[in-house]
C-alpha cells in the first residue's frame, strides 16, 4: 500500500489517501480550529439557504384583497370627523350625527346602552388610551367608554375642541372651544 500522501488546501493538511494516525503530518491546536470554521463557513451559507415555509413568501397581486366602503353603503349622514380603534380591534368613527363602529365588515351606528346617555351628538374627538378607553368629545360634553359602561365628565359649557391626549403619570388633558385647558385625573375634571 503507498504511503499517504498529504495535500495542502488553503493552509490546512489534509491526508487523501487514508492511513494510520502516525503517518499524518502532526496538527496543532490552530489547525483544528481553522477546519472548524472552514466548515462553518462552507455549510452555514447552504443552511441559511433552504426556504422556510414559515416565512412569508412574496405574493402575486391577484392573492390580495381590496374592499371598498362608498358613502352610500355607510349609513351616516355626514362625513367622518374622527376615527380611533380600541384595543379590540373595532374601529370607531365620529360624525355630526353620532357614533358609528366598524367591526372590519359593516357600519353600525353605536348607541350606549340603556340608562346610558351620550353627550350631545356632534362628535368633535376620539381618543383611545394606554387602557383601552375610548373617549369621546362632544358638543357640550365628554364621557368616557370601557368594558360596557359610559361615564359621563361634567366640565361646563363649550365643546372639547383638540384631541384628548393622555400623559405618562395617566392624567389626560384637553382644550375647549373656548381655549379653557382641562385635565382629567381619576374620574374628576
Amino acid at each position: 500500500m503507498p504511503s499517504p500522501v498529504p495535500a495542502r488546501l488553503g493552509g490546512l493538511f489534509l491526508n487523501l489517501r487514508g492511513g494510520s494516525k502516525r503517518n499524518r503530518p502532526e496538527m496543532h491546536p490552530w489547525r483544528s480550529i481553522l477546519r472548524l470554521r472552514l466548515a462553518v463557513a462552507l455549510i452555514l451559507p447552504f443552511a441559511c439557504s433552504v426556504p422556510n415555509p414559515a416565512i412569508a413568501q412574496p405574493r402575486d397581486l391577484t392573492q390580495y384583497t381590496h374592499t371598498a366602503w362608498r358613502t352610500r353603503e355607510v349609513p351616516m349622514k355626514y362625513g367622518i370627523s374622527r376615527m380611533a380603534q380600541t384595543p379590540d380591534g373595532y374601529l370607531w368613527l365620529g360624525a355630526y350625527d353620532g357614533i358609528y363602529r366598524f367591526d372590519g365588515v359593516r357600519f353600525a351606528r353605536w348607541e350606549p346602552p340603556n340608562g346610558q346617555q351620550l353627550p350631545k351628538q356632534y362628535i368633535t374627538s376620539l381618543t383611545v388610551t394606554r387602557d383601552g378607553t375610548l373617549w369621546i368629545g362632544a358638543t357640550e360634553g365628554l364621557a368616557s367608554w370601557k368594558d360596557g359602561k359610559l361615564t359621563r365628565f361634567d366640565y361646563g359649557k363649550g365643546e372639547v375642541f383638540t384631541p384628548i391626549l393622555e400623559r405618562s403619570d395617566g392624567s389626560k388633558w384637553f382644550v375647549t372651544s373656548k381655549g379653557s385647558v382641562c385635565t382629567i385625573r381619576g374620574d374628576a375634571v
